[in-house]
Formats: C-alpha cells, sequence, structure tokens
C-alpha cells in the first residue's frame, strides 16, 4: 500500500496543533473567564404551594437624638402581648418559643432602639396549598403617651411592619438590606395584597452592603446560596387604610388613661400565584464551551482539507 504524501502529514500535524493551540488559548483567555463571571437568569413560574411568611411589628423606641417616642406596644390584663395573628385557619399563638410562635427581639441600631415582635409559624405550616384563598390577619395593641409626644416635633405615629422568609433572623430585616420594612400609620386598620419573588445565588454575586455587620455574612451565604430552597421575598402593596380610632390623642393616651388600650391591624391576601425567580448562573455554560470547542476543532479540520484540496491540486 503506497504511503501518503509527506505534505500530508504536515498539514494534518500541524491542524492537531493547531486545533489544540487554538482551543487551550480560548479555555484559557475566554471559557474560562466568562465561565467565572456569573450572571442572572430570570423567570416567572406558576406555584401552587408558597411558603409561610414570618410576620413583625417593629416598634422604635427613641429617635437617632436618644428622644423616646410616644407610641408602644402593650400587654393583655394576663401578662400577655396584646398581639394576634392568624394564617389563613390556624392562631399562631402567644408565649410559644419561635419558631411556632410570637417572641420579641430587641435589635439596638445607631439610628434607635426598637422591639420586634414576631410571629414565626413555619414549624406550624411551612406551605400554604391555595394561597389565592388565603389569608394572614394580624393585630397589635397599641397606647400613645401625649407627654412623651409634645417633646418630640413633628413626630407623625407609625410603626414598621415586615413580611419576610421564616428562615431569615429578624435583625436582618432592618441591618442587612435585604428587605425594606413596611412604614405605616400606626392606630389604622389596613390591607395588602402579597405578591412573591425568590432568589438563588450559589455563585455569590450578591454580597451584603459594606457598612452591614458581620452576621449578615452568614445569611447572605446560607440562605441565598441554597439553589433548592431559593430565599422568598414578599412584596406587599396597599389596598385599603382607615383609622382604627376616632381621635388616638385621646383615646389611646396614656397620660389620660393608664389602662388606654388601642390596636392596629393588617390584612395580608396573595394576589398572584406566579412567582418571580433569579437564578445566578455561570456566564457561560459548560455545553456553550464544549460546543465552541467543537466548532474551533471543526473549523481547523475544514481549513486542513481545503489546503489538502489546494495542494493536491
Amino acid at each position: 500500500m503506497p504511503r501518503p504524501p509527506r505534505w500530508k502529514n504536515v498539514v494534518n500535524i500541524t491542524a492537531a496543533l493547531a486545533s489544540f493551540l487554538i482551543t487551550i488559548c480560548y479555555l484559557l483567555f475566554s471559557a474560562i473567564p466568562t465561565y467565572n463571571r456569573p450572571t442572572w437568569a430570570s423567570g416567572v413560574e406558576f406555584v401552587t404551594e408558597v411558603p409561610v411568611p414570618a410576620i413583625a411589628f417593629v416598634i422604635q423606641h427613641n429617635n437617632i437624638n436618644g428622644m423616646p417616642l410616644p407610641v408602644n406596644y402593650t400587654y393583655l390584663s394576663n401578662g400577655q402581648l396584646a398581639t394576634s395573628f392568624t394564617y389563613t385557619s390556624f392562631d399562631v399563638h402567644n408565649g410559644v418559643d419561635a419558631p411556632g410562635g410570637v417572641y420579641q427581639e430587641l435589635i439596638e441600631l445607631p439610628w434607635g432602639n426598637f422591639t420586634a415582635i414576631v410571629a414565626n409559624s413555619s414549624a406550624i405550616q411551612p406551605v400554604l396549598t391555595s394561597p389565592l384563598g388565603s389569608g394572614i390577619a394580624v393585630g397589635l395593641g397599641l397606647t400613645f403617651n401625649s407627654t412623651t409626644a409634645a417633646n418630640v416635633t413633628g413626630y407623625v405615629p407609625q410603626l414598621l411592619m415586615a413580611v419576610f422568609d421564616a428562615r431569615m433572623p429578624i435583625y436582618a430585616t432592618l441591618e442587612c438590606g435585604l428587605i425594606q420594612p413596611l412604614a405605616v400609620a400606626a392606630f389604622t386598620d389596613s390591607t395588602f395584597l402579597i405578591s412573591m419573588s425568590q432568589i438563588a445565588d450559589s455563585h455569590g454575586i450578591t454580597r451584603p452592603p459594606a457598612e452591614a455587620p458581620a452576621s449578615c455574612l452568614e445569611t447572605y451565604e446560607h440562605l441565598i446560596s441554597d439553589p433548592r430552597r431559593p430565599l422568598t421575598f414578599f412584596d406587599t402593596s396597599l389596598t385599603q387604610s382607615s383609622s382604627s380610632v376616632s381621635n388616638y390623642t385621646a383615646e389611646c393616651d396614656v397620660e389620660v388613661d393608664p389602662d388606654a388600650f388601642c390596636r392596629s391591624s393588617a390584612t395580608f391576601a396573595w394576589g398572584t400565584q406566579f412567582v418571580r425567580k433569579q437564578t445566578s448562573i455561570p456566564g457561560r455554560s459548560k455545553q456553550e464551551i464544549w460546543i465552541d470547542c467543537g466548532a474551533i476543532v471543526g473549523a481547523v479540520q475544514f481549513f486542513a482539507w481545503f489546503a489538502m484540496v489546494f495542494l493536491h491540486g
């Protein structure tokens, strides 16, 4: 059998070396750096089960100047917090350690001291199967102090309300920049619609703010990075609000009546079963990289074949 011309061997060896070198250069200088620059993939999904959020009333006790603020929470005659949290068909009771009940947590920040009154029912019922037919009703007993109010100019009675993933620690709602608590007027009855979004960042795109405490890093790394259980954000929109008392400065003032007792309440209802999802993915997938490598080899082989045809002719 006659041996092929030597120039064919030269062309084949040159093509093999060129394929190898070009592929290595592509991997080192393009594919791998692009793979290591993750990006976001967004989408919308219809879900039949939604996670039950934790709910928190947050009372601010003093302002940035250290002046006491006039709105405070109150207790019932049996010493329990005057709160109520009902998730559709079951109540979250006072006096039970979290998760599964109502508890208090003091949060000290540079701009004030806060008490968060939190209901976390994730141990009782972690998901709802019919969200559009479900709702959450919450209530909090409040008082007003006219003497304290006289020392704070321009103060509007309000409290913060947070609706958040039950796995998230309450301090994260104020310190870590993950959610924005609602500022709602005190002594009102309000109705909100809930929509949801989820984020799973296994590639570490999101980082806590530079001024956030070190404890926030753990929240970002453990909750946001889990692709199996994306962190859920509950977006709320106010649909209705009305005063729960005709005159809170008279009816709720503990300086006038030490046993004064008023309420703020909020009702939350799901407005949709569609969830907006964001997932971090590599800047270029492994499949795309392998396809590119195959295209490089194929292109080099094509030019090698063309060279053989040209030289043979």
